[in-house]
């Protein structure tokens, strides 16, 4: 069992039929700073599974700012740094315990859009500095009606959102994830595929031995 935990979270699991739930709630011991007033638990991870493989459907850190998550933006820089890694914990032990509690296979495939990457006005403002309309026009021209009537600036937010979405496609493939080749381009979705194998081989490699034997 991936046991790995920080100190200061508690992950609640609750485990029912095709359906496993992860929360981190906050400590009552918690200071009531903006995000503890804003969000309801500091992580939260839902998934579902099925004889055709295992849908990861909710994973959000919620002091991480994104365009489907309201909190992040009243998170401090201290509580996004004591969060750091919470999300890998909250994956590998929902892995390791389908795995362990209901016996599915390292090779049931493993789904999830990746999705959510958030551009502040900050980013924007740098991006619009420096932008090239037409490069814009022919990157947008891959998502047909994505761009339509918008003005410049709109444009480098749209580019900016894609390229922080990219962000979180490079983090999924270290846990072996890999595009749908067949999906239509999109900016803000990304479905991507892995292994429960191959996720749990990101969160240990010892214990993927373990179960894979000599």
């Amino acid at each position: 069992m991936y046991t790995e935990e920080p100190v200061e979270h508690e992950l609640v699991l609750t485990l029912s039929q095709g359906k496993l739930k992860i929360v981190v709630p906050f400590p009552d011991a918690y200071p009531a700073t903006a995000f503890r007033r804003s969000a309801h638990a500091i992580a939260e991870l839902y998934l579902t599974w099925s004889a055709t493989g295992v849908m990861i459907h909710k994973l959000y850190v919620y002091t991480h700012p994104s365009t489907i998550n309201q909190h992040g933006g009243a998170a401090t820089v201290e509580e996004r740094r004591a969060t750091r890694g919470l999300g890998r914990r909250m994956m590998c032990l929902a892995i390791s315990t389908l795995l362990d509690a209901e016996k599915l296979r390292p090779d049931t495939p493993l789904t999830l859009e990746a999705s959510g990457g958030m551009c502040n006005d900050e980013k924007i403002q740098a991006a619009l500095r420096s932008a090239d309309e037409h490069e814009l026009d022919a990157f947008l021209a891959r998502f047909p009606g994505a761009a339509d009537g918008a003005t410049l600036e709109e444009k480098c937010k749209l580019k900016c959102e894609y390229d922080e979405n990219q962000r979180l496609v490079a983090y999924y493939t270290r846990y072996g994830f890999v595009e749908d080749p067949l999906a239509e381009p999109d900016l803000w979705y990304t479905p991507m595929s892995s292994t429960l194998g191959k996720a749990l081989r990101a969160c240990g490699g010892a214990e993927y031995k373990k179960r894979k034997g000599p």
